[in-house]
């Protein structure tokens, strides 16, 4: 049985991408520390500005774009560093889901 690898090409690229999106963002982490704890701390920002339509706004473009144009790797780590996160809250869920792509609804 062989297996087809299926490189994720905008992982590596996602904390450069998140500073793009959303510039009031600032991470207390370097890259070095690793896109998982980058983009948990990015999740706790979405929800401490959950009511800042601008700052929505642009944080779930940055989601739906990741999710759109990345692979697994991306989706991963959205999805367990951001969605889990998210559907802890049914209030702050339901603010975020109607700004979901249909691609990244489904992850959620």
């Amino acid at each position: 049985m062989n297996f087809e690898l299926v490189n994720d090409d905008y992982y590596p690229t996602l904390a450069q991408r998140l500073r793009v999106a959303v510039p009031e963002y600032m991470s207390t982490f370097d890259d070095e520390d690793g896109i998982y704890h980058i983009i948990f701390e990015f999740g706790q920002f979405l929800i401490n500005h959950i009511d800042d339509d601008v700052l929505l706004s642009k944080s779930v473009a940055f989601i739906n774009e990741a999710i759109e144009h990345g692979g697994h790797e991306t989706a991963d780590v959205i999805s367990m560093e951001i969605f889990e996160l998210l559907a802890d809250d049914l209030q702050i869920a339901e603010k975020v889901k109607p700004k979901l792509s249909e691609k990244a609804l489904r992850l959620f």
